[in-house]
């Protein structure tokens, strides 16, 4: 979810607000999609799952897709089903994206609401440990990898010069597993 506020585009960090709503409302749908045959093979309803970043909500359909072409039919009607459900609990400003990564990822404070980098678990000088879902298994998952390695992330990435590229400007740092993780 992202959020315009005072014409600058920020990263909500409300993921896991809005997928215990999801969790609470799947409860009930999933009793009466067992009423419900679908549209014939068609998954009645979908589940919502934690990710990564707590800016993102995993989705899947509630059952497989056949394996027949008529049931590519489905998917499209099941991905407009996940959106309008996420959508159902956003803020007003908020927007529900599917976008793969947030291109303003670790530039000034991106983040809704506003925090500081260089927290405890990834230690990066661009990404606040708050980005990381609070779910244990994602900050434990970050930190392990950062003590295995013995360092932090360490990406770089050449960067496409143009007349409006900064002569300093030579590489894209990335130093955390957000910037991989948060970005499915």
């Amino acid at each position: 979810c992202w959020r315009s506020c005072k014409k600058a585009i920020k990263l909500s960090l409300r993921g896991s607000e809005v997928l215990e709503k999801l969790k609470e409302a799947e409860k009930e749908e999933t009793e009466k999609a067992e009423e419900k045959a679908g549209c014939g093979t068609c998954p009645p309803s979908v589940i919502f799952h934690p990710e990564y970043g707590c800016f993102m909500i995993e989705t899947t359909p509630s059952a497989p897709y056949g394996g027949f072409v008529r049931d590519l039919r489905c998917v499209e009607a099941n991905m407009r089903l996940r959106r309008a459900k996420v959508k159902e609990h956003l803020k007003t400003g908020e927007v529900y994206s599917t976008m793969t990564t947030y291109p303003l990822m670790g530039v000034d404070k991106f983040t809704l609401p506003p925090h500081d980098p260089n927290g405890p678990v990834a230690k990066s000088q661009y990404v606040p440990d708050q980005l990381i879902n609070p779910h244990p298994r994602f900050a434990t998952l970050t930190a392990n990898i950062r003590t295995r390695r013995g360092s932090k992330v360490d990406i770089r990435v050449p960067m496409f010069k143009d007349k409006n590229t900064p002569p300093a400007d030579t590489e894209i740092h990335m130093d955390a597993m957000a910037f991989g993780m948060g970005c499915c």
